[in-house]
């Protein structure tokens, strides 16, 4: 199910690829039973779709909530606000991605959620070179380690998965 608003156009590619998607309605929504595999939601520039109450309660057993937060600036509070609210709904396991360059181009996806893998990311994308570089990367490195570096970037995806 896709609880984006109506113009998002992110997941038309798992349209072509036959994934079945409905959009969300209110005469679609089931009358608590958990009856899908996937929730997607899209969220651009600061917008907040309608949603249920609760996300879990739509999902089967081992079903995922994916939610694609996208900024012009950063990602900010509403990344944080998901993550809080995918901890109160209790999902068993909670991860966070960044798409570079882009959502609609990713080359990589980058994971956010231990620092090895962002050190890894920050070495390929800025380098090294110039001191200006060496200084993005160091800023970069300190927001890993207090843990803001998931709010202050362009993009992210949170994947969230209920217990099988």
């Amino acid at each position: 199910m896709e609880l984006s608003g109506g113009d998002s156009e992110l997941f038309v590619s798992l349209r072509e690829a036959g994934v079945q998607l409905g959009r969300r309605t209110d005469e679609s929504m089931p009358a608590g039973e958990a009856v899908f595999d996937l929730v997607l939601e899209h969220r651009a520039n600061g917008q907040a779709p309608a949603r249920p109450d609760r996300i879990r309660s739509l999902l089967r057993p081992g079903g995922r909530w994916v939610v694609v937060l996208e900024d012009n600036r950063w990602v900010g509070l509403a990344a944080r606000r998901i993550l809080r609210r995918a901890r109160q709904e209790g999902f068993e396991s909670i991860e966070t991605f960044y798409a570079h360059p882009s959502l609609r181009s990713p080359r990589i996806l980058v994971p956010l959620d231990h620092p090895e893998p962002f050190h890894y990311f920050l070495r390929l994308a800025v380098g090294v070179r110039a001191p200006r570089q060496r200084l993005l990367a160091l800023g970069a490195r300190c927001l890993c380690y207090l843990g803001l570096h998931r709010i202050l970037l362009s993009n992210l995806i949170v994947v969230a998965r209920t217990a099988r």
